[in-house]
């Protein structure tokens, strides 16, 4: 074994101090990232809500790839904004453009209504908003679709956004933003200046529905693109406990030849009863599919299906089974995934702490066949506390491997850690 795969899934001692970056925006009450990326140039971004005693709203940040402000960006690092004046505004995910704008996914309230909407803004690299999109480098999507009422919360050990607003932007620079609402989940596609793109079902957005129950809400959570241009979507049901997988083609109709009818449900055994979540995709190579959530009835577990092109199950992972994780037998679940340049899965979230009560940040490394990889850390997974915390918000990949990971504790002040390939 070389001396890095003794190292492999510890803690990075050339980031912040010793491989933990405590945000502390000094007047702050509280700071949660939401969302991870990082640029080729290895500065991270960061993004979420902001709370101080006279300011509140989504918070934009960037450090420099040492874990420290990069004071060229907004104001020491950190831009600090809302939607229409909402206090009640927080970023989701970042994603950053080719032409290094920097275009942020949110959720926001709107006076005339109690629910959250997606909203967007496009920023400049410098950190100042592009006034080419929206309105002012802003957009609200306040569509009555958009505006319904939030459906019942459904226990989950790992956090989502309010609405699991989340953003894709496409190769010809249109956005896609997925989010749900009590009857329906949908996905709204707009021009690359905010406009909707009344090309995609000729009102700029699809409801799902299941075609053997076009009556049972859909609770979408992901969407991702293919490389042939079709789209992507993961989630659950509201009234059954199945998760999952569904493919549309780029005019917004079903790919019925995906799954069955353009759906692939997953469903746990009739003796175990699970109620099952997929919360994030990620390609794998040969165009493989790979969905992660967790099992959100109790005891909560990891949860991972890979997927052949067509839908089917990938007999090479676990033998085309579900594979469900309780690290050290313990309550797990999973928020984020990303694949390695070898086809290794590196996999976050939250495994309940030795109080039963709060839960620390875990990291697990699993090969191509859904196995840990007992080179991570020498068992696969790696645990961190997080001072009474509640694990993981959002993690990504560095190019080099290593693991990002933003986690929120109690003291109601985020950090970012990083962890060696």
């Amino acid at each position: 074994m070389s001396a890095q795969d003794l190292l492999s899934g510890t803690l990075d001692p050339a980031f912040g101090v010793n491989g933990k970056v405590h945000l502390d925006f000094g007047a702050a009450i509280s700071v949660t990232i939401k969302g991870l990326t990082v640029a080729t140039d290895g500065k991270i971004y960061f993004t979420g809500s902001y709370i101080a005693n006279e300011q509140a709203g989504y918070m934009l940040g960037r450090l420099d790839a040492d874990g420290s402000p990069d004071p060229t960006f907004g104001t020491h690092g950190l831009v600090i904004d809302s939607f229409a004046g909402e206090p009640d505004s927080t970023g989701n995910t970042i994603t950053l453009l080719e032409n290094g704008s920097i275009l942020l996914q949110a959720s926001t309230r709107v006076d005339q209504y109690p629910a959250y909407v997606p909203a967007l803004a496009r920023y400049n690299h410098n950190g100042s908003l592009d006034p080419d999109f929206g309105t002012g480098g802003k957009v609200i999507i306040d569509t009555p679709l958009a505006t319904a009422i939030d459906p019942p919360g459904q226990t989950a050990m790992t956090p989502t956004s309010p609405a699991s607003d989340i953003a894709q932007v496409l190769p010809d620079g249109k956005i896609l933003v997925c989010t749900y609402r009590p009857r329906v989940g949908a996905i709204f596609r707009l021009q690359s200046n905010g406009s909707l793109d009344l090309s995609f079902n000729g009102v700029g957005y699809i409801t799902l529905s299941h075609p053997d129950a076009p009556d049972q809400p859909v609770l979408i959570d992901n969407v991702l693109l293919q490389a042939d241009g079709q789209y992507l979507a993961c989630g659950s049901f509201n009234q059954s406990k199945n998760a999952f997988v569904a493919r549309y083609n780029t005019d917004g109709s079903l790919d019925r030849t995906f799954g069955k009818d353009g759906f692939v449900l997953v469903a746990s055994s009739p003796s175990d009863d699970k109620r099952l979540r997929f919360t994030q995709m990620s390609m794998q190579p040969n165009q493989r599919i790979l969905a992660i959530g967790e099992v959100i009835s109790s005891p909560s577990e990891g949860l991972m299906v890979s997927l052949e092109p067509d839908g089917s199950p990938n007999i090479q992972f676990n033998g085309a089974r579900p594979v469900y994780t309780q690290l050290d037998d313990k309550p797990t679940g999973w928020v984020g995934a990303a694949m390695q340049t070898d086809g290794k899965i590196v996999v976050a979230g939250a495994i309940q702490g030795s109080d039963a009560i709060h839960f620390d940040g875990v990291v697990a490394r699993f090969q191509s066949n859904g196995t840990l990889d007992p080179v991570f850390n020498g068992s696969g997974w790696t645990r961190t506390g997080f001072d009474k915390g509640d694990g993981v918000t959002a993690m990504t990949l560095q190019t080099d491997n290593k693991t990002l990971l933003a986690a929120d504790d109690q003291s109601q002040k985020s950090a970012i850690l990083r962890y060696l390939a």
